[in-house]
């Protein structure tokens, strides 16, 4: 269990460096989303899906996490 953790948390640390690189890419917000979601983080994967919906609506059909 906390070698998966340590894996989703190095997910997410590959996730914020894309954000912050390209914080106009969706598909970052979604993926860096979804490790959240695992991890628990339930509010911060809402923001993060919310922000990639912002940036293309068309997405907000596959943001069932949300």
């Amino acid at each position: 269990m906390a070698d998966r953790v340590a894996q989703l948390e190095q997910e997410l640390h590959y996730w914020d460096g894309i954000v912050q690189a390209n914080s106009r890419n969706p598909n970052a917000f979604v993926r860096r989303g979804m490790v959240q979601f695992k991890l628990g983080h339930v509010a911060a994967s809402i923001r993060d899906f919310d922000h990639a919906e912002k940036l293309d609506a068309r997405l907000t059909p596959y943001l069932w996490q949300r």
